[in-house]
């Protein structure tokens, strides 16, 4: 089908006898997803930053607000690369979809038929070769990229998406009806994707918990890019307690490894707010020379507490925890 979408742009309403004029009508072709992208990175987005007067707002409320419209088109940008990359499963032909119903008697007829059944198990097959490939997927970072915090959240996004992509695909007509005849047939490539469906759901729930836990700290990290470095200094202790609470309660987030991975990406954020900080007047050597002390003092207490306060605060939080957890068993 077609999606269309009307606006009014009659300030004073709509009348049946001068529609034409009262209201514009579009139709959004191909990806709504894509479509709307386009729309906010290319038109509205650009427009919004040109705009010079915004009234009575003041000028942090107009910076946060930019600020936001900038993210809803990264988050769409990121959606939009995740749909893309994602697995799309090989179906079987359309004719063997409309000759068999989902039902048990259904398949084991099908089964029973050579072409139907190499057909079901080639799919598969194929199907266990991209969900293997899925789920060793690492996390790419650019060469030369220190990434920040926020990558962590984009990477669980990311695959939280391509998961559930992969979920409703599963969901439909053709692919329940391989499963059901491949389950007849209990074929090798049948074993290997039954033992997949497991890591798969598994992955699937680590995804979804993880950034269910990491999106509670996004607007602590949008301190760490947007604000300046007593601003960050000045959040740094909530934002540890926030990512302590979910080192003792996440089920997937909460060991060292995520834990380690994660401040070392905070560190990084931290340490880059600072750079840009100092250098926000230009060049170093173009800098007035009393006011670019000034700026390196303000950035000192970052550099010289917020490494070693994570760092400490971390590894004491990981040995009370320890010992929660060994008292607990031992109990």
């Amino acid at each position: 089908g077609k999606c269309l979408f009307f606006v009014r742009i009659n300030p004073k309403g709509v009348n049946e006898k001068s529609l034409e004029t009262d209201i514009t009508v579009g139709e959004i072709q191909g990806s709504a997803l894509e479509t709307f992208k386009a729309l906010v990175e290319d038109l509205y987005l650009p427009v919004l930053r040109e705009q010079q007067g915004w009234g009575k707002m003041p000028a942090e409320h107009t910076q946060e607000f930019l600020a936001g419209a900038g993210k809803v088109a990264s988050v769409l940008a990121e959606a939009t690369t995740c749909l893309q990359s994602g697995v799309e499963l090989r179906m079987p032909d359309e004719k063997y979809v409309n000759q068999y119903d989902l039902r048990p008697g259904a398949f084991n007829q099908a089964a029973n038929d050579p072409d139907v059944a190499k057909q079901m198990d080639d799919c598969i097959g194929d199907w266990c070769n991209k969900v293997e490939s899925m789920l060793q997927e690492p996390e790419t970072i650019p060469a030369g990229e220190e990434p920040g915090p926020a990558t962590e959240l984009d990477y669980w996004r990311g695959r939280m998406a391509k998961f559930n992509s992969l979920t409703e695909q599963l969901k439909h007509k053709e692919a329940r009806l391989v499963l059901g005849v491949t389950n007849m047939l209990h074929s090798p490539a049948s074993r290997r994707w039954k033992a997949l469906e497991l890591k798969v759901t598994d992955a699937a729930n680590e995804a979804n918990d993880n950034v269910r836990y990491l999106a509670t700290l996004e607007r602590a990290f949008e301190v760490l890019y947007s604000g300046s470095p007593q601003q960050m200094l000045d959040g740094l202790r909530s934002l540890i307690q926030s990512i302590m609470t979910m080192f003792k309660i996440a089920r997937y987030y909460g060991t060292p490894q995520r834990m380690t991975t994660l401040f070392t990406k905070i560190t990084n954020q931290m340490m880059r707010g600072c750079k840009e900080s100092i250098l926000s007047r230009g060049k170093i050597w173009d800098q007035d020379k009393g006011q670019l002390i000034s700026s390196m003092k303000v950035g000192l207490p970052v550099i010289c507490y917020a490494s070693p306060a994570l760092a400490a605060f971390f590894t004491g939080t990981c040995d009370r925890v320890g010992r929660l957890n060994t008292d607990n068993r031992q109990q």
